[in-house]
């Protein structure tokens, strides 16, 4: 239902553009202005824009959808080879190792779902960090590989902040915004063969660039989460992997895990 919800809130508009379309001819009887086939140039304009700003929020989306696997399997690199590690005889705790990842995905669920900052879950891979450096005398292999897999989820993190945060050529809006509505408000004052054809092209064209232009705005913040992790809108990155790999680390703990463990840092 989630993949209708862009298209049912766009239909109201629709709905009201072909409202005043009836009362300019019903009830106000303003004469029209203009020819539809006139409004070709302002359409062409802005179906070009809307291509443009679309093909460029894709790419971002596109590098979105990698990025919460990313994340996981920097983490699960670190475990990985914190697993090697004492199986090496090195001398580190996986428990507080796998504890500390565990608040880690907690902070980042909580980042992403607008409860914690991006320095709250700096500070959290930090400490994962600290934990994971092997003492003098240890296998450095082991430290160097778990510090890396800890960047790659640093630099995934970083730059869903990034993709969330930065909108998409602001100026390129303005004119997406000013052909759009331009083109609805000249479709009200548009001449048409027929009144059956009026309305079925008001309410094809404004569908198509009403939804276009708020599908464009959607996929510019692919990670917009509610506080209780619902995505707000309607093509939210899945984060399946990353609350998987959660589960996955809960469940490989004790049973009884102190609840200030897998707390993410206070703000």
């Amino acid at each position: 239902m989630i993949h209708w919800k862009l298209f049912l809130t766009t239909l109201p508009f629709v709905a009201a553009l072909l409202g005043m379309t009836f009362v300019r001819d019903s009830v106000l009887h303003i004469p029209p202005l203009l020819e539809f086939s006139d409004l070709a140039p302002i359409l062409t304009g802005a179906a070009l824009i809307s291509g443009l700003m679309l093909s460029g929020v894709l790419a971002d989306y596109k590098e979105s959808e990698k990025l919460p696997s990313s994340a996981a399997g920097g983490l699960a690199w670190v475990e990985d080879n914190a697993i090697g590690a004492v199986a090496a005889g090195q001398p580190l705790d996986l428990a507080a190792v796998r504890t500390q990842i565990l608040v880690v995905c907690d902070t980042i669920d909580a980042f992403l779902t607008g409860r914690a900052s991006l320095a709250e879950f700096f500070t959290a891979i930090g400490r994962l960090n600290t934990l994971t450096a092997l003492p003098a005398g240890g296998d450095s292999h082991f430290t160097v590989a778990m510090l890396d897999g800890a960047r790659n989820t640093r630099g995934a993190i970083s730059r869903i902040a990034t993709i969330r945060d930065t909108s998409f050529i602001q100026t390129g809006y303005v004119l997406l915004d000013l052909l759009v509505g331009s083109s609805m408000v000249l479709l009200l004052v548009a001449h048409f063969k027929s009144t059956m054809s009026q309305y079925l092209i008001i309410a094809f064209v404004s569908l198509t660039y009403i939804y276009l232009l708020r599908l464009i705005r959607d996929l510019d913040n692919p990670f917009d989460y509610a506080a209780d992790g619902t995505p707000r809108g309607s093509t939210e990155v899945d984060l399946a992997t990353l609350r998987g790999f959660r589960r996955y680390i809960q469940s490989s703990l004790p049973a009884a895990v102190p609840a200030t463990a897998v707390r993410p840092p206070a703000p």
